[in-house]
C-alpha cells in the first residue's frame, strides 16, 4: 500500500512520541535553555538530533515544553 521508504517513516514518526518530558528538559538543560526545569539531570542523547528534539518538543502534551521552543530558536538558530 505505502512505498517501502513512507511506511519506514510512518514508524520511526510514531515511536519518537515516546521520549518524556523530563527527558525534553534535561536535553535542553544540556543545550543552556534553562527554561523549563525537569527532574534530576540524567545525560540524554535526544540533543544530538535536533529534528528529532524539536518534533518531540513540539508534540509534547506539556505547554510548557512547546513554549521552550522559543528561547530554544532564539539561542540556537
Amino acid at each position: 500500500m505505502y512505498p517501502r521508504g513512507t511506511r519506514y517513516n510512518i514508524v520511526i514518526m510514531r515511536s519518537e512520541t515516546t521520549i518524556q518530558g523530563d527527558q525534553l528538559a534535561n536535553a535542553l538543560r544540556f543545550l543552556g535553555i534553562n527554561f523549563v526545569m525537569g527532574g534530576s539531570y540524567t545525560p540524554e542523547t535526544i540533543h544530538k538530533h535536533p529534528a528529532m528534539l524539536i518534533r518531540a518538543i513540539s508534540q509534547s502534551k506539556e505547554a510548557r515544553l512547546r513554549l521552550s521552543l522559543i528561547p530554544l530558536f532564539l539561542d540556537h538558530p
